[in-house]
């Protein structure tokens, strides 16, 4: 099978979607012939068939075999140069699926609901419906997508760590954030006003979180400004985003991590932090509760203030449990999330939309 990939990729080290895709495409080269496409041309490492982007687009002009794939994946949605290619590809007969990475959930089209109903209308409806179906990183996007079409869950992976090793036990507890600082989606807010709300309960047991994160359109500011006015300075370090080794020693060192968002497509941090052995406490807008709770590797909750705290209550209270958490969050990844065993199940449900099915 030939797979073509088309991504708006800057190699953004804070983006979901800069680090997923090419890990999605290496995983997928040993089971199939694939390419990749970046509409910015910025090259991106270990891709074996990378691919310039033209405008005006030409598939035929592209290299063989990928002048005729079996299938093309559009990666996101509101990307205006897709809307050249897309039509080309229905005038050749070419079939495409596209992964939205969680831009068509009702949360995320609330944002900026009146640009984007208008840009639908006009513009993005005849991409997203002109798709043989729509791929969905997790079974909560699907549920949050309100489009009747045809669709599937391809599930983001992990790269297991090969040295996952963390101390079996870290106290006072630790809980560690890692990602976008985007206060709304992030369900940061509601993540401030639960500490808030326990504060003395956390003081007395130790408790400290640290939220790291790059500072993007002022949310330090924003962050800052509402942990002062909680009065939880003391409890919560708001820090800058780490990488690599850094990032690597911050999971090796925390108790628990903790991600609240509203709207999530598939975290490639949660995944991440639960390689490394990490529980986690998440709500239902991460679209893992329901996985995280049923492995034991963790504490799902609702997607609000109340559901946060009493989750957090939970997590200390049972602290005792933590280190079996953290052996089912290990065993958890290694049996569903490796982007070998990813790779295969997305691949077979290609199969089923490509030219050669």
């Amino acid at each position: 099978m030939i797979i073509l990939h088309i991504a708006h990729l800057s190699n953004s080290k804070y983006s979901g979607v800069d680090n997923a895709v090419p890990k999605q495409v290496i995983a997928q080269q040993p089971f199939a012939t694939v390419g990749l496409i970046n509409t910015t041309n910025i090259p991106v490492p270990g891709i074996i068939n990378f691919l310039s982007f033209s405008n005006p687009f030409s598939v035929e002009s592209l290299p063989e075999p990928f002048n005729r794939p079996d299938l093309v994946v559009f990666h996101e949605v509101y990307r205006p140069e897709y809307l050249g290619i897309y039509k080309k590809l229905r005038k050749s007969g070419i079939p495409y699926v596209v992964v939205p990475h969680g831009c068509l959930t009702k949360q995320a089209q609330h944002k900026k609901w009146l640009k984007k109903k208008a840009g639908n209308i006009l513009l993005f409806n005849s991409f997203i419906h002109g798709a043989e179906a729509l791929q969905f990183l997790s079974l909560r996007e699907k549920e949050q997508t309100d489009i009747n079409m045809k669709s599937f869950i391809g599930t983001n992976g992990i790269v297991f760590p090969e040295t996952a090793l963390r101390k079996e036990n870290i106290y006072p507890l630790q809980f560690l954030y890692i990602g976008r600082l985007e206060v709304a989606i992030k369900g940061i807010d509601l993540m401030l006003k639960a500490i808030e709300e326990i504060g003395d309960f956390l003081r007395e047991n130790q408790c400290r979180f640290s939220l790291l994160g790059p500072d993007e359109n002022n949310y330090h500011s924003e962050i800052k400004k509402l942990i002062d006015d909680y009065g939880i300075s003391d409890l919560v370090l708001l820090g800058d985003g780490v990488f690599g080794d850094d990032k690597a020693e911050k999971y090796r060192n925390s108790s628990c991590f903790i991600q609240t968002s509203r709207s999530e497509g598939m975290s490639m941090g949660i995944l991440e932090a639960l390689s490394y052995g990490l529980p986690c406490i998440v709500t239902e807008g991460t679209g893992m509760a329901d996985e995280i709770t049923k492995a034991d590797a963790g504490w799902g909750c609702s997607t609000s203030s109340e559901g946060i705290k009493n989750a957090i209550e939970r997590a200390v209270k049972e602290k005792d449990t933590i280190p079996e958490k953290s052996r089912n969050a290990e065993k958890y990844i290694k049996e569903n999330y490796t982007w070998d065993i990813v790779a295969r199940n997305v691949l077979k449900s290609y199969s089923e939309f490509s030219i050669s099915k």
